[in-house]
């Protein structure tokens, strides 16, 4: 459920063309124009892409399994989704990361129960050594499986175990300390932030006319992003608002669209149906804002902010 509109084909097309030049990297780049042809509505190229991706192995392998399944149980075939995530039970490139994306997948579609399940197991693929990295400083890899167990575990209303009380004891990380120079993956906060798409911020002033700067507002979204990640949010997840989908909702539930409550309805079923934006996007993705440019050409410029 996602009201940017970009040209997914031409983004896959474009990420390709990176193949020849970063041939090391191979995996990753056709993990993404996998994802955009599937956009695109080009389900067979997708699924050519996410096949090559997995018969390289490792841990972009697993990756690939784990969108395959994404893709089957999207188009209904849910027991062939299932069998991708037994071998991928079974896989040994399939890293704590790869098994957090799965319990989100889950978690995404509304089965808790299912999500706890590959979130609890991504944190059995924690060593000893970053599990205690991480209760004294707040981050390590695995990060991603920790805090999805948590956040599943209070959803289900389950008192914290020992893992749980790890996580929310855990210090906030200092990312201004360079006396560690094995960082490599700061993922342990995360953040949810709505905003509007250029498309949809003209039909929303429009309805509720508010005299704003357009470009200002996308310069002081980025500008927070930024400022947040700065501070130790590694993982920011932008879910775009929608007039239709706002008005819409209004009237099933006899609310207002323009009061904060329909809003926080709004954004749980967005981020339910799987409709949020990660920022920063991938490497040569479309700008969260919505303009169909590239964002290292619109608002992750460096002077943009």
């Amino acid at each position: 459920m996602n009201d940017i509109t970009v040209d997914h084909a031409a983004f896959a097309r474009e990420l390709e063309t990176d193949l020849v030049s970063y041939p090391e990297e191979r995996g990753e780049i056709l993990l993404e124009s996998a994802q955009q042809w599937y956009l695109a509505g080009d389900h067979e190229r997708a699924v050519q892409r996410l096949t090559e991706v997995m018969s390289l192995g490792g841990e972009d392998g697993a990756f690939a399994r784990a969108s395959m399944a994404s893709f089957l149980f999207e188009a209904g075939r849910d027991d062939e989704a299932r069998e991708h995530l037994e071998a991928l039970k079974r896989d040994p490139g399939a890293t704590a990361l790869v098994y957090a994306n799965v319990g989100e997948l889950f978690e995404e579609r509304g089965d808790d129960k299912e999500a706890l399940t590959w979130f609890a197991a991504g944190c059995a693929k924690i060593s000893e050594e970053d599990l205690a990295r991480y209760g004294e400083t707040g981050y390590s890899e695995g990060s991603e499986a920790l805090h999805g167990r948590l956040r599943v575990r209070q959803a289900m209303g389950f008192a914290p175990d020992d893992f749980d009380e790890m996580v929310l004891d855990a210090p906030f990380p200092d990312f201004d300390d360079e006396s560690d120079d094995d960082f490599d993956d700061p993922a342990l906060h995360e953040m949810t932030l709505p905003f509007w798409s250029r498309d949809e911020l003209v039909r929303a002033r429009e309805v509720w006319p508010e005299p704003v700067e357009e470009d200002a507002i996308f310069r002081e979204q980025e500008s927070m992003n930024r400022q947040l990640s700065a501070n130790g949010i590694s993982r920011i997840k932008m879910v775009p608002l929608s007039v239709a989908g706002l008005t819409e909702l209004a009237a099933a539930t006899g609310g207002d669209p323009a009061d904060a409550e329909t809003h926080d309805a709004y954004l749980t079923k967005v981020i339910r149906e799987g409709g949020t934006v990660p920022w920063p996007p991938p490497r040569n993705g479309p700008c969260w804002c919505g303009s169909g440019t590239k964002y290292k050409k619109c608002c992750g410029r460096p002077e943009t902010a």
